[in-house]
């Protein structure tokens, strides 16, 4: 019984393997420089996304709704928040595939400052990357939770404030700053260019 089960499971690992290996040799950038980072930057309103999770919003919707509006509209409050993190965790992936090429550059051609700033963002977008992770796992469990025990209270977001999950934010700003210091290498019309997208 027990090999029965380890050969399912080498099976699923080679083939989620095999599945992320073709989807970066279909859709991965081989090298991803600044032109590459800003048509492919998604315009975030992260005030949205703070005002979304923020605790008065959901005790006023619970005060001022029925149990059962309530746990409609926080269904919607987690996909929409589901969304903002997709869009934000895209974000972080294509600067770090940015910051991985700069580091290279700066490894090909010495540069210390260049490859400081490009161990700064990469950083930056690992913790970013990893927020998001642990983000959407909550929220998906939650979906998963209030789609098969609907009988139990709709989550509450100020589960996730207690959690520290609202340091997504704050990694993010890190992010921001540490490919504003990577960019202005380029000139500021780059700069400028990408600062408009974020």
């Amino acid at each position: 019984m027990s090999s029965a089960f380890s050969h399912v499971v080498i099976y699923f690992l080679s083939a989620g393997f095999v599945v992320v290996f073709m989807r970066r040799f279909i859709y991965g950038f081989s090298e991803r420089t600044l032109r590459d980072v800003i048509p492919f930057i998604r315009r975030l309103a992260l005030e949205d996304l703070q005002n979304l999770l923020h605790p008065e919003v959901e005790d006023h919707i619970r005060a001022t709704a029925s149990a059962k509006h309530f746990k409609r509209t926080q269904w919607k409050r987690i996909r929409l928040t589901l969304q903002y993190l997709g869009d934000l965790g895209e974000n972080a992936s294509i600067f770090h595939a940015w910051g991985k090429y700069e580091r290279k550059l700066s490894i090909r051609f010495p540069d210390k400052e260049r490859k400081t700033a490009a161990i700064e963002l990469i950083t930056a977008c690992v913790q970013s990357r990893f927020c998001v992770f642990r983000l959407r796992l909550t929220l998906h469990c939650w979906l998963i939770r209030m789609a098969f025990l609907p009988f139990l209270p709709a989550p509450s977001f100020k589960k996730l404030e207690q959690k520290g999950s609202f340091d997504i934010f704050v990694v993010y700003e890190q992010v921001k700053k540490a490919a504003g210091e990577l960019s202005i290498a380029y000139g500021q019309n780059l700069y400028d260019e990408l600062f408009q997208v974020l």
